[in-house]
């Protein structure tokens, strides 16, 4: 049935008949899919589970790396040193993002030496987060243990991608 009346919109009836023989192939059908799309669901799920540890002071640069990545990845934030070795001693984390100058303390750079000491952290994957982008910065921050460098500023899809070439450990 159709409405005639101006901006009511439309309504529509479907009858759809079935042969009682083949209804019960189309639940299976539709069991399969809904199997399917909960295996999807459950996949994504664990994707996002991969928790990740921010360790910066600067609230702003929280706030974006957050916005970037909290639709793969659960953010953890240390926003200094002492909360950071904290942090990777409680928690597993499947990679580390390091800002490099955080502040009065310790330096990022320090901070990486001593998680590369903690029991099972010698292969965790810690990118070097900074805005230190002179020649020799990037060398200089592999070389001290940081397994990838990202200079700031960096875009959504920079940073996105970095983590996705990481081959996360177990």
């Amino acid at each position: 049935m159709e409405s005639k009346e101006v901006n009511m919109g439309s309504n529509y009836n479907y009858t759809i008949h079935l042969d009682s023989q083949n209804s019960s192939s189309l639940a299976e059908d539709m069991s399969d899919n809904s199997i399917a799309k909960d295996k999807r669901l459950e996949k994504i799920s664990e994707e996002k589970i991969k928790r990740i540890l921010l360790v910066e002071d600067d609230e702003i640069t929280q706030d974006v790396i957050i916005l970037f990545l909290k639709d793969i990845y659960q953010v953890d934030i240390a926003a200094d040193t002492a909360s950071a070795i904290d942090a990777v001693k409680k928690k597993n984390y499947a990679a580390v993002l390091m800002d490099i100058n955080l502040g009065r303390g310790k330096s990022g750079i320090e901070v990486t030496k001593e998680i590369r000491k903690m029991p099972d952290c010698e292969h965790l994957p810690i990118i070097a987060v900074t805005a230190f982008a002179s020649k020799g910065d990037k060398e200089e921050f592999l070389a001290a243990g940081c397994n990838y460098y990202i200079a700031k500023p960096f875009s959504k899809e920079e940073i996105r991608n970095l983590l996705a070439s990481i081959r996360f450990r177990q």
